[in-house]
């Protein structure tokens, strides 16, 4: 203990006291060394939380774009989705449009084959028209020679004797048993729009009366014809050396023409030549029921 009459430490303690001295001034160094060493380690701690905060900050704005990139990819997703679906509808249309083509294509490949059998048969009936044709041009040539001649004859018929006179009648009169009514033209419809010529006979009724090519006739003395078959019905309404008022168009304008109906091969001049040289007359009842 401390003497109270010096107030110093008795001398076999002082060394002790020293000792404590130092070893509290060494705790203190020590204890300032900690609190230093605490206090850095709470500025790291603190800068680890800012840190931390600062990375959980990141994260979240990492996340959030993450998120933001998930939600473009998954409307990107339904995009190419609904475009694939729109692609096979169009794919769906487009194979039932190639369908509808290849049926066409086949209807089509069907119709021309038809279509080249139809000429064909269309060819032969044209080379047996042509056929025949050139048998009446041959008969027409005969009958106009046979007419010319009787022409010719008839005004000398009175000059030449008896047998004569009987053998050109004969020949008239086979002539005359031969006629049947013919306007010397071909036609063909026009839609319900009349009948159109299409070949008018050089020297024929039609020919002489001035009917044309291309004429189309819409009426026949009043009675309107719609069609060739029309047209047709109307012309056996009429016999030799009768006459029908014809209403046509011609180039667009309406022409009304007064036709003769002449006899098969012969005009209706040379019917009355054959007429003259037969005897009897132009309205005979034989002639009037003669077909066409």
């Amino acid at each position: 203990m401390i003497d109270p009459a010096t107030g110093e430490w008795p001398c076999g303690h002082r060394h002790l006291v020293a000792d404590l001295e130092k070893k509290v001034e060494d705790f203190s160094a020590d204890i300032a060394a900690l609190k230093a060493r605490a206090e850095a380690a709470e500025k790291k701690v603190a800068d680890s939380e800012a840190q931390q905060a600062k990375l959980n900050q990141d994260l979240t704005a990492v996340r959030q774009e993450v998120q933001t990139k998930n939600d473009q990819i998954s409307s990107l997703t339904n995009d190419v989705k609904n475009k694939d679906q729109q692609l096979q509808a169009k794919d769906q249309q487009l194979q039932a449009k190639d369908q509808q083509i290849a049926t066409k294509d086949q209807c089509i490949a069907e119709l021309e084959k038809q279509l080249a059998v139809f000429r064909e048969k269309e060819q032969s009936k044209e080379d047996e028209l042509a056929a025949e044709r050139d048998k009446i041009g041959a008969l027409e040539r005969q009958r106009t020679a046979s007419i010319v001649d009787i022409e010719r004859l008839s005004s000398r018929l009175l000059e030449v004797d008896d047998d004569k006179r009987r053998k050109l009648q004969e020949e008239a009169i086979s002539l005359k048993s031969q006629l049947h009514p013919r306007l010397g033209i071909e036609f063909f419809d026009k839609g319900g729009k009349g009948a159109v010529i299409s070949k008018v006979m050089p020297g024929s009724s039609a020919d002489l009366s001035g009917i044309l090519v291309n004429d189309v006739v819409t009426k026949v003395s009043g009675s309107p014809i719609a069609d060739k078959v029309a047209f047709k019905n109307e012309l056996v309404k009429y016999p030799i050396m009768t006459t029908a008022v014809f209403e046509i168009q011609r180039n667009g304008k309406p022409v009304t023409i007064n036709v003769e109906i002449g006899s098969t091969g012969f005009s209706c001049d040379q019917t009355r030549a054959i007429f003259r040289v037969a005897g009897g007359d132009v309205t005979d009842t034989d002639l009037q029921r003669k077909p066409w």
